[in-house]
């Protein structure tokens, strides 16, 4: 589905839910589910959907002493029986997904402009002169489709035919090998990255203060059949293990780390370095779950 559709369908979503809610608090339907949050409903004002794309949470319960609690919705296909309380983000494909870990992605799109745009341009000759760093950095490696002229035409060429999306894929494989075993061997950036990843994922998840699970039949669905909501697990003691990683870089790298949950449990996740925008083309970003 298109993302415009998306997010219409998740904005759609957001207010039959409030709406939902709003209704239900009249009702004192849902006492006892947030009781077992620790809220009481008669302190509650109403559920209001946040508002900007750049909030973490997606509803806020407004309390009728001013103060505000934020929930994070993740619309799911399916029923609710793989849910998983201590890890409500395990059936989502990502916690957050961004280019804002810097460390890391910035010297892979200095490794990716230096060494392969050229490859690429040898490749095809039509294509128009490489722009400089700065620029491909901002236009073309940055969110969303390619800007400059030259990612323009490479993602024309790269759709049109199967064998140059081969090909590229090919070299977005060869580079990303290349380029972790070369980090992962001079152990470079590696300890500044643990720590920048484990305070963006604090920070996150201290922004969502409950996460909801809806289900839905299928991804056009704006009324859900059944969901389910918890306190968001704060996480800490975060680890990356690097030493499988190397056998298959395109892969992801495994984290592991503790979350309040289950305190004593330990937790695997992932980061994963991608292309939001096509391998190759533009939107160079971290999933991490």
């Amino acid at each position: 589905m298109p993302r415009s559709k998306n997010g219409s369908t998740e904005n759609f979503r957001l207010i039959y839910i409030v709406n939902k809610m709003n209704e239900e608090l009249k009702e004192k339907k849902l006492g006892i589910m947030f009781k077992k949050l620790g809220i009481n409903v008669d302190d509650i004002l109403e559920f209001e959907k946040a508002g900007g794309t750049k909030k973490h949470h997606d509803i806020v319960i407004k309390f009728k002493n001013g103060s505000m609690k934020t929930i994070e919705h993740k619309g799911i296909k399916g029923d609710g029986s793989k849910y998983n309380k201590e890890k409500p983000w395990s059936e989502t494909p990502q916690i957050l997904n961004g280019a804002s870990f810097n460390c890391i992605r910035d010297l892979f799109c200095e490794y990716w402009h230096s060494i392969c745009t050229e490859m690429i341009k040898n490749y095809f000759p039509i294509l128009p002169e490489i722009p400089c760093y700065d620029e491909w950095k901002t236009k073309d490696a940055s969110v969303g489709a390619p800007k400059t002229e030259f990612g323009i035409m490479l993602k024309e060429i790269i759709n049109s035919d199967n064998v140059n999306k081969d090909l590229i894929n090919w070299l977005w494989e060869a580079a990303i090998k290349s380029f972790w075993t070369n980090l992962i061997e001079e152990n470079m950036v590696l300890d500044q990255f643990r720590e920048e990843l484990e305070k963006k994922l604090q920070n996150v998840l201290q922004d969502k203060n409950l996460w909801m699970n809806a289900y839905y039949d299928n991804v056009k669905k704006v009324e859900y059949k059944d969901y389910k909501i918890c306190k968001t697990p704060q996480l800490y003691n975060l680890t990356i293990e690097t030493e499988s990683y190397l056998k298959n870089p395109t892969m992801a790298l495994k984290l592991s780390y503790n979350l309040s949950s289950n305190p004593s449990k330990k937790f695997k996740g992932e980061a994963r370095l991608r292309w939001g925008n096509g391998n190759g083309i533009a939107n160079i970003r971290w999933n991490i779950k």
